[in-house]
C-alpha cells in the first residue's frame, strides 16, 4: 500500500461538526458497506473510506437528530498497549428540548447498538463520519437530561455514543444516504 505523505493543505480546516446527525438501529440494515481491506488497499485513504452505499431491509433508513451549534463532536482515539492497539470512535452533541417525544427517542436510544454518520466541513464541503460497525456497533456513553438553573441556561440532552475495537479512525462513509422514509 503507498502510504503518501502527510501534508498540511491551504484549505479551510473547520472544527466542529454540522448539526443533523444520522442514525439507524443495526438491525435496520441489509448489509453494512465496509472500507478497503487493509490486504487490498493501493492507498492509505481506501482503509478509511467507506465509498459503497448502506442497504437497509425495505421500509428502514437513516433518521436524523439535531444538535445545538458548536456541541457536536467526532473523536477517535488510539488505545490499547503497544502489542494491540485499536482505536474507539465517539460521536457527542447536546440536545435542547424536552418535550415528551424527544424524551422518549432519546430513552430509546439508551439501549440499543446503533450506527451514526455524524456530518464534518472538509474544505467546504459536508462528509460523514461513521461511528459503529456491524461486529462493533456504537452504544450510548451518556444520556444525561438537566433542566438548567437559570432561565438564561440552556435545556436538554447531552448524548455520545461510542464505539471500540476498531482498526483505524473512524471512516468516512461517502455511499448514497436513506433515509427512513
Amino acid at each position: 500500500m503507498e502510504l503518501g505523505n502527510i501534508i498540511e493543505t491551504c484549505t479551510t480546516n473547520v472544527g466542529g461538526t454540522g448539526t443533523e446527525v444520522l442514525y439507524a438501529p443495526v438491525s435496520f440494515f441489509d448489509e453494512l458497506a465496509l472500507a478497503t481491506p487493509e490486504s487490498t488497499a493501493t492507498t492509505a485513504d481506501q482503509i478509511v473510506s467507506i465509498t459503497a452505499a448502506h442497504t437497509f431491509i425495505a421500509g428502514k433508513g437513516f433518521r436524523s437528530i439535531e444538535v445545538l451549534l458548536d456541541t457536536g463532536a467526532v473523536e477517535s482515539n488510539s488505545v490499547g498497549d503497544i502489542g494491540g492497539k485499536s482505536f474507539e470512535h465517539m460521536c457527542k452533541g447536546f440536545v435542547p428540548n424536552n418535550s415528551p417525544l424527544n424524551a422518549g427517542i432519546l430513552s430509546k436510544l439508551a439501549s440499543c447498538k446503533w450506527i451514526f454518520l455524524v456530518p464534518e466541513v472538509n474544505a467546504g464541503v459536508t462528509v460523514y463520519r461513521q461511528i459503529g460497525s456491524k461486529q462493533r456497533a456504537a452504544y450510548c456513553e451518556d444520556n444525561s437530561y438537566k433542566s438548567g438553573e437559570a432561565s438564561s441556561d440552556r435545556r436538554g440532552t447531552s448524548i455520545a455514543f461510542k464505539s471500540s475495537g476498531h482498526s483505524t479512525h473512524a471512516p468516512f462513509y461517502t455511499g448514497t444516504i436513506t433515509m427512513h422514509p
